[in-house]
């Protein structure tokens, strides 16, 4: 077996392409290539080969992604973790002798929907759960739970400085990263995924740094969209491509019902009645995730990237909250068709799981969304005036 890492620097080695790989396609014996190309086509390798014939056609069934794909015919293995392999890996890490972690159930969920199976992310996070919770393991025999990470990632920055003691760091762009570059990251991460246009400069710098993945969606290879690998990659692009120094458009925007109302005049029907699209990580992000991502993206529109928007880490909702605008220090959670109401307004008043943002000053004002396609009934508890709001869309 022979495997080519960077295989993408070979791809205008004729030599290699035409007569080595090439004359192994589909061969039943002989020598096995495995090539590990960080850019180019699976159907013809670099987008600026001008010679005769392409280097090589790799079908689908030959192609591995980042995790199993949908495509027919695709393999049943990936690059990234399946969830057995990262209960497998979590396991061996967790048990070093040297450095225990104890890891409960709901701890383990979070770090694969945070990492995505990526095998540096799993690796470094629970390198950073050593490091922070080492004393309190040893001394106070914790185990840790969802909290304890969450509230870790609460300070993001402190987050990413850990990260850049393990190394996985340098999978992020740089945060001095050029204009053409930071405009196509931030596409990404408003709309979930943006088309892979080859002749655009900034977004070839992104996926051939593997700041971007690029996965094709159908057998042919003919459309292929660019995605995050993880969701460290878009909240790392969240939290250090957003936002600037002008000060919030209170102007436009004097409480947080009127951003939330001109958020949903920016609606895009089309977006909401589209089929589940593909998101960070190469997943189909699921229907009941519309809302939010539309949400998000409108969001971002309305605002232009100027303000400091903070989503959520990973799609465990609880006790969270689902986006945060920081210089108008304002919380916005969004429901579908009435689930749980109750529950969510009840996480901002009196002794609710929110209210340590207000004590300690990262809120100041509140608003609960319930994002319906159905009349809803009476909501029978005390909320402030105007925190919780019932807006009709279509279905979908």
């Amino acid at each position: 077996v022979f495997i080519i890492d960077e295989a993408q620097m070979s791809y205008h080695d004729q030599t290699l392409w035409l007569e080595f790989i090439k004359s192994q396609f589909s061969r039943l014996h002989g020598p096995r290539v495995c090539l590990f190309c960080s850019y180019g086509s699976p159907t013809g390798g670099a987008t600026n080969f001008d010679a005769g014939s392409p280097v090589g056609f790799i079908g689908i069934q030959k192609r591995v992604s980042l995790i199993v794909s949908n495509i027919r015919y695709a393999p049943s293995i990936c690059l990234f973790y399946n969830r057995a392999e990262f209960d497998d890996v979590i396991r061996r890490l967790c048990a070093d002798i040297r450095r225990p972690l104890p890891l409960d159930d709901g701890a383990r969920d979070y770090i694969f929907d945070l990492t995505n199976g990526h095998p540096g992310a799993v690796e470094a996070v629970i390198d950073i759960l050593k490091r922070v919770y080492r004393s309190e393991i040893k001394h106070e025999g914790i185990t840790v739970e969802v909290d304890h990470i969450a509230s870790l990632l609460d300070d993001e920055e402190s987050s990413f400085d850990l990260l850049a003691l393990t190394g996985f760091l340098r999978c992020f762009p740089p945060r001095n990263v050029g204009t053409a570059a930071a405009n196509v990251l931030r596409a990404v991460l408003a709309n979930q995924n943006i088309p892979l246009d080859r002749d655009d400069k900034g977004t070839e710098i992104c996926y051939k740094n593997g700041w971007l993945h690029a996965e094709p969606l159908g057998i042919d290879a003919q459309t292929i969209v660019c995605i995050f690998p993880t969701k460290l990659h878009l909240k790392f692009v969240e939290y250090y491509l957003t936002g600037s120094s002008a000060p919030f458009p209170y102007q436009k925007f004097p409480s947080i019902e009127f951003l939330a109302e001109a958020v949903f005049r920016g609606f895009s029907l089309r977006n909401l009645a589209s089929a589940a699209r593909l998101g960070t990580g190469v997943a189909a992000r699921p229907v009941e995730a519309s809302y939010q991502d539309e949400f998000y993206r409108s969001l971002h529109q309305v605002l232009g990237f100027s303000a400091k928007v903070t989503s959520e880490w990973t799609g465990d909702k609880d006790n969270r909250i689902d986006f945060r605008i920081d210089d108008p220090r304002w919380g916005i959670e969004l429901l579908r068709d009435g689930n749980r109401p109750s529950e969510h307004c009840d996480r901002f008043v009196g002794n609710g799981s929110h209210t340590p943002w207000f004590q300690n000053g990262s809120l100041q004002d509140w608003l609960v969304i319930d994002c319906r396609t159905s009349f809803p009934r009476e909501y029978n508890r005390f909320i402030p005036f105007f925190s919780l709001w019932y807006t009709w869309l279509i279905s979908v």
